[in-house]
């Protein structure tokens, strides 16, 4: 496996890498598959998602094909869904409240102590974690990893 291109989230008007993937609950109780056709190895779930935390919740502003075909089979209706905001969410206001995610958002801040090339693996400086239910931003904390320590 390859080290994966992170969504983006928005944080007083920063953006930081998102180690995590809160759309996906979402796309599997719809039944979407993004990840039809030919994949960018560095991207095996076939988008990359824009979020923000604003007022204390989770907020889904945009939805990219990354390395896959610009639609997808939606499979709780005889219809592709264009992956794209619009696409995927039709009729919903924009931007769209996450309520459908509960659990830990990370974002990895500063310099890799540990590199790894699966996943979401590396290891940063710090990391910030986010505890989300149902689209809530409940508590924040700054998770601070210790650098390796050198051979003498």
């Amino acid at each position: 496996m390859t080290s994966q291109i992170p969504d983006v989230l928005i944080l007083d008007e920063a953006p930081l890498r998102l180690f995590s993937t809160p759309l996906q609950p979402w796309l599997a109780q719809q039944r979407i598959d993004l990840r039809s056709g030919r994949l960018n190895s560095n991207c095996w779930r076939g988008y990359r998602a824009t979020w923000q935390i604003g007022l204390g919740r989770l907020i889904l502003l945009a939805v990219e094909p990354w390395g896959a075909p610009p639609e997808a089979w939606h499979g709780t209706r005889d219809i592709r869904a264009r992956i794209s905001l619009e696409g995927l969410f039709p009729g919903s206001e924009r931007p769209v409240h996450a309520i459908w995610f509960s659990g830990r958002l990370r974002c990895p801040v500063g310099a890799v102590v540990e590199q790894h090339f699966i996943g979401f693996a590396s290891q940063f400086e710090e990391e910030l974690l986010f505890n989300v239910e149902q689209g809530e931003v409940r508590n924040v904390r700054t998770w601070r990893h210790f650098e390796p320590e050198m051979a003498a």
